[in-house]
C-alpha cells in the first residue's frame, strides 16, 4: 500500500513488485515523508517536523484500524519517530515501537553524560558519580520536560566537577514519559527489534508497520 495526499491508502498496482512484501505474506504499510530544511531557522523546521511525523503516523495507524479492523502488534521506523509523546501514545494502544529513542543527553566532550547519572524512582532524584543527589521541584517545562539540579554546596566540593560541569551546579532533564523510552530502549538489543529495523531500510521507508 501507499500513502495518498489525503492520508488515505491505495493498494499497489503491481505487488509482485512492490517494496511492502509479497501477496503471500502479512500486509505491511509504510510511511515516507520528504522534508525540506531551512538552515536559518533549522530548530523550528526540525520541531515542525516531528509534530507532523506524529500527527501522520496516528492518523495512518487509526485510519488502517478504522477502514480494515487492523492494527499492527509492532512498528518499526528511524530516530525521528522515537521522541516521547509518540512513543507513549504507542505503548498505550499496545503497539511495540521498534524506534531508536531519540536522545540528545550524550555528551562528547569527555563530561558526564546523563546516562552516567541514576534514577532513584522510589524517592525521585538522581544520583550522580560523586554520590550526590539531583532534586526537582516538580515543575515542568515545555509540556514534557522535568529538571534535576545538584546543590551548589555539593558540586563546589566534589573532587569530580572538573569531568561533570563548569557551571556552579549541575542539572540533567528527564522526560515525563521516560519509563516508556527506557522501555523502548531495551528492546534495541532484541532480535525482532533488529529485523523490524531492517526491513524498514529495505523498504527505504522511515516508517513500517
Amino acid at each position: 500500500m501507499s500513502k495518498d495526499k489525503d492520508l488515505g491508502f491505495r493498494r499497489s498496482p503491481r505487488p509482485e513488485q512492490s517494496d511492502q512484501g509479497a501477496p503471500d505474506q502479512p500486509a505491511k504499510v509504510a510511511h515516507r515523508q520528504r522534508v525540506s530544511l531551512d538552515s536559518r531557522s533549522r530548530s523550528a523546521v526540525l520541531s515542525l517536523r516531528y509534530e507532523q511525523e506524529i500527527a501522520i503516523t496516528q492518523t495512518m495507524v487509526e485510519r488502517v484500524e478504522r477502514r480494515f479492523d487492523l492494527r499492527p502488534e509492532q512498528l518499526a521506523g528511524d530516530t525521528v519517530y522515537g521522541v516521547a509523546r509518540l512513543l507513549k501514545w504507542l505503548v498505550d494502544r499496545k503497539i511495540t515501537p521498534h524506534v531508536p529513542v531519540w536522545d540528545k543527553s550524550a555528551r562528547h566532550d569527555d563530561t558526564f553524560s546523563r546516562a552516567d547519572f541514576v534514577f532513584d524512582q522510589e524517592r525521585n532524584v538522581y544520583i550522580c558519580p560523586g554520590g550526590a543527589e539531583l532534586t526537582s521541584t516538580g515543575r515542568i517545562d515545555q509540556g514534557h520536560i522535568v529538571y534535576y539540579r545538584a546543590n551548589k554546596h555539593d558540586c563546589s566540593a566534589c573532587s569530580l566537577k572538573p569531568r561533570c560541569t563548569t557551571a556552579a551546579m549541575r542539572k540533567v532533564t528527564r522526560d515525563v514519559d521516560e519509563e516508556v523510552r527506557d522501555r523502548v530502549r531495551a528492546l534495541a538489543n532484541t532480535k525482532p527489534f533488529s529485523s523490524h529495523a531492517a526491513s524498514a531500510r529495505r523498504s527505504r521507508c522511515g516508517l513500517l508497520i
